[in-house]
């Protein structure tokens, strides 16, 4: 039988720092590369937080699909009891989902800038491929989008109307020709890059040009990753590694001012804060501190605080109306109540992804499980599942619907449904992710280097391996593919999501 607590030695995230001999072994998708005396930088992905990421894109497809035959629908609101309410604020809350997302940026794009020994240089190769990373797969999601719309993929959306007695799956159906031919579609990517306050206050809008308008988190994460690069250059350069006192207290100071301007770019700093202690080694010696049965203990806890802040309406509500007047949104103060339902950060969804996250962090059980290979397999697709679920949901579903309405009751047709629609979305993810996802990182890395490598170790074939300097980290040269294959600076690739 599998034995997690010693085989997860292995696993530790010891990789963070070299002097903690215990914790430097081995985690399976990643590679140490020492870059200074006593420390070391992950060169690839880290598993688990790229598992935890799937996880939340796959709960931002479950709250998409329980939004559209629960939550909205009259004729089945009688299946869903007072009680029962608390436990579909689980799986109703893709908001929760963004801010993991946001958290795992915050967390992941700074590691390879904090552990350069030429940060400068390591931040503008990052910030060059962002865009890119960001925006080819979106361009391609929407080319698939306008392409199912005048395929005559929303058609059967009445159907699900009557089904569900509701209006709502017609008032979602996107319309292909709002994007007013090529140019007009050349505006909307513009926008998404660089209006990120009209694109998010417009999310509404926005589903009429893309499924269930999920784009809308896209110029929220290219915007704040940018302030994350510029801000590590900075707080390197005012509080370098022998002022930690300052440094921390300037994190502090600018989650509180971002807090209380724009909520959502907290979320990035806060998982700053994270990536910093990692790579610092102090994260893995507070693991080795506590040891590995403390550590899952102390998960605990936490997870069953985050749990009670997403599912028990009266604390979450509590959370929120207290703070009501705290929380930011582009210049809007304060928001609705309600148990986790939101469509704004609120402080109770804010909390417990927060302390979901740290739990993991600290728990090499969990750590294990969030590696796990269909977890991870979760994470190498969750860019794909994300953009592409609504087009199952509002192209493929109704048809399903319109057949098993008469033949099933309702919860049969619902479950049936629900494992239908995650396993064609996860194949739909899965194709993205071999043909757009994977590609969008190849081109960003191969066009960087074709631009700025020095002539003679670059080479100007895509996908062909190269040896050439490190432009990321200013490191001594060594064999990398320039297709991305071998070597990430930043550790996780994160592009976030939300929903």
């Amino acid at each position: 039988m599998f034995d997690a607590e010693s085989s997860f030695n292995k696993y530790n995230e010891s990789a963070e720092s070299a002097g903690n001999s215990k914790w430097n072994s081995w985690l399976p998708g990643r590679k140490v590369t020492p870059t200074r005396e006593g420390e070391a930088t992950t060169r690839q992905k880290i598993v688990y937080l790229e598992g935890l990421r799937g996880v939340a894109a796959l709960m931002v497809a479950v709250s998409h699909y329980v939004e559209a035959t629960i939550m909205y629908s009259p004729a089945h609101a009688e299946n869903v009891t007072q009680n029962q309410s608390r436990f579909w604020n689980l799986f109703y809350n893709g908001h929760w989902a963004v801010t993991i997302f946001f958290l795992l940026s915050g967390r992941v794009l700074p590691l390879g800038i904090f552990s350069s020994p030429s940060p400068v240089r390591t931040t503008a190769a990052a910030a060059f491929r962002r865009p890119f990373r960001l925006a080819l797969p979106v361009v391609a999601a929407s080319i698939i989008v306008i392409i199912a719309g005048a395929g005559g993929a929303w058609k059967h959306l009445a159907a699900a109307d009557i089904i569900f007695e509701t209006p709502f799956w017609s008032a979602v159906a996107p319309d292909h020709t709002a994007f007013g031919g090529l140019g007009g579609f050349i505006i909307y990517i513009s926008n998404l890059l660089t209006r990120p306050s009209a694109s998010v206050m417009e999310a509404a809008a926005l589903s009429k040009l893309y499924p269930l308008g999920v784009i809308w988190t896209i110029p929220l994460e290219y915007l704040n990753s940018n302030l994350v690069y510029l801000f590590a250059i900075i707080i390197l350069g005012v509080a370098p590694d022998d002022h930690r006192k300052r440094r921390f207290g300037l994190y502090a100071v600018m989650i509180f001012y971002l807090w209380w301007n724009t909520s959502w770019t907290a979320t990035f700093f806060m998982g700053m804060v994270l990536a910093d202690l990692t790579v610092s080694g102090r994260m893995a010696t507070w693991r080795l501190q506590l040891g590995q049965l403390k550590g899952n203990l102390m998960a605990i806890p936490l997870l069953v605080f985050a749990v009670v802040l997403l599912t028990v309406g009266g604390v979450s509500r509590g959370v929120d109306e207290g703070t009501n007047s705290w929380v930011i949104y582009h210049g809007v103060k304060g928001f609705e109540g309600g148990p986790a339902q939101v469509t704004e950060p609120t402080t109770s969804v804010t909390i417990s992804a927060a302390l979901s996250l740290i739990a993991i962090e600290f728990s090499p059980v969990m750590q294990w499980i969030f590696s796990s290979p269909p977890i991870a397999f979760l994470g190498k697709i969750s860019f794909g599942l994300y953009l592409l679920h609504g087009i199952t949901l509002l192209g493929v579903m109704p048809q399903y619907f319109s057949y098993a309405d008469e033949r099933m009751s309702f919860w049969g047709m619902w479950i049936s449904g629900l494992v239908i629609f995650l396993l064609l979305a996860a194949a739909q993810g899965a194709i993205f992710y071999v043909a757009i996802d994977k590609t969008s990182v190849r081109f960003a890395r191969w066009l960087h280097q074709a631009l700025f490598a020095k002539p003679m170790h670059r080479s100007l074939r895509f996908g062909k391996e190269a040896t050439v300097p490190l432009a990321d980290n200013g490191q001594s040269e060594i064999a990398i593919s320039t297709v991305g294959r071998a070597e990430r600076t930043n550790g996780l690739d994160a592009w976030s999501a939300g929903r």
